[in-house]
């Protein structure tokens, strides 16, 4: 009987030490894992009157990325309202997409949140010729580094929302499409269309990256490792501009200059 009480002590004391070691972990904020309740998503921009983000409950999760703690998390959006298919062009999209969390007081906490590669904005995208109802879940990744910790941390304690920022509709086609084509002898000139399509793509790709480097930079401007990025995107561009000469089709003119202007309003 002394032993079968003996080692129903032990289990109890083995149990309350394992309790309490829990108990420690989530009072010093060990957890990497945080749940946001949403309900209704402040959306900036033209985006709010055809899309919305579908309300439950989302898990932001805490990681070790390429140069520090970084934050993801996955939002489901629908379609409220079917764009107008006549004003899509080729390069129609929702301008930039940037994610932020919000406190209890619905401010936002200050750490922005981008789709974290070129197939989540290709999601977003989609949603201008989805139907009304129709989901996509998109992942968001946190911009910044060594000094986002604070509002990571932040985040992790007081985030209770989202909203979503830079919802506008760009690239708009506002006039009939025309068939310019010239014939093969007069289209010599401007590039094989293929190459160029090829360019773009790499291009996109490249002003994605740049801008990364650019927003790296305005969080640190004290790390030197940036300088050995931004020598090896400088090389790129030099490359990439004397292929672009070769693609001088206007409908290929008009996508650089929009690049263009997406990098120098970053630069700002």
């Amino acid at each position: 009987m002394a032993t079968t009480q003996n080692k129903m002590k032990k289990k109890i004391t083995i149990l309350g030490l394992t309790l309490m070691i829990a108990m420690i972990l989530v009072s010093c904020g060990g957890s990497d894992k945080t749940i946001l309740t949403v309900d209704k998503v402040n959306i900036t921009g033209e985006a709010k009157d055809y899309i919305a983000v579908v309300p439950g409950a989302y898990e932001i999760k805490k990681s070790e990325g390429t140069f520090g703690e970084e934050l993801t998390l996955s939002i489901k959006f629908k379609v409220t309202v079917a764009f107008d298919q006549s004003k899509i062009g080729e390069y129609t999209e929702f301008e930039s997409f940037n994610l932020q969390v919000t406190d209890g007081n619905g401010s936002p906490i200050n750490l922005d949140f981008s789709p974290s590669g070129v197939s989540d904005f290709d999601k977003i995208k989609s949603l201008l010729k989805g139907k009304p109802g129709d989901e996509v879940m998109v992942l968001f990744k946190s911009n910044g580094m060594s000094d986002s910790k604070d509002a990571i941390a932040d985040i992790m304690k007081n985030g209770k929302g989202i909203e979503i920022t830079s919802g506008d509709i760009v690239n708009l086609v506002t006039e009939p499409i025309i068939d310019n084509s010239a014939s093969a002898e007069d289209n010599s000139s401007i590039g094989d269309s293929s190459d160029c399509d090829q360019f773009i793509t790499d291009y996109e790709e490249f002003v994605t990256d740049y801008i990364m480097v650019l927003k790296k930079y305005k969080a640190n401007p004290s790390d030197t490792s940036i300088l050995t990025e931004y020598t090896e995107l400088a090389q790129k561009a030099s490359e990439m501009q004397s292929q672009a000469k070769d693609c001088t089709d206007p409908k290929y003119a008009t996508r650089l200059l929009q690049l263009s202007t997406k990098i120098a309003k970053a630069a700002l």
